[in-house]
């Protein structure tokens, strides 16, 4: 599945499928489930998933990339888009819902994904 968010007044195509993570996971040498904890891992290595996820959206879409992770992390910054890219995560790696079955997450906002529980 592609989804796409619009960064820089262009929409991006972003894909978090099995290769994207395969390479991701053996790249930084974590397990699949640590995936699932986004909050465990440095900001750094956050910021590479979700440019991962863009670049695969990219070779996807048989398009060329455009921006490095700077200019992406930066475009995230600016267009306030980084929930949203976290959201697009969580739909793609979790699977998705069937849009008649949708219920709210428990745990609230995907930022929520970055913050440790007491």
């Amino acid at each position: 599945m592609i989804d796409f968010i619009e960064l820089g007044g262009e929409k991006r195509p972003v894909k978090f499928g099995l290769n994207t993570l395969r390479i991701f996971t053996k790249q930084h040498k974590i397990s699949l489930n640590s995936l699932g904890n986004l909050g465990e891992m440095t900001f750094d290595i956050l910021m590479e998933l979700m440019f991962a996820g863009y670049k695969e959206g990219v070779k996807s879409e048989g398009q060329q990339l455009q921006l490095s992770i700077d200019e992406f992390c930066t475009l995230l910054d600016e267009n306030g888009k980084f929930d949203e890219m976290l959201t697009i995560f969580a739909d793609q790696f979790g699977g998705g819902e069937d849009e008649g079955n949708q219920e709210a997450p428990e745990t609230g906002s995907p930022g929520t994904l970055l913050k440790k529980s007491d």
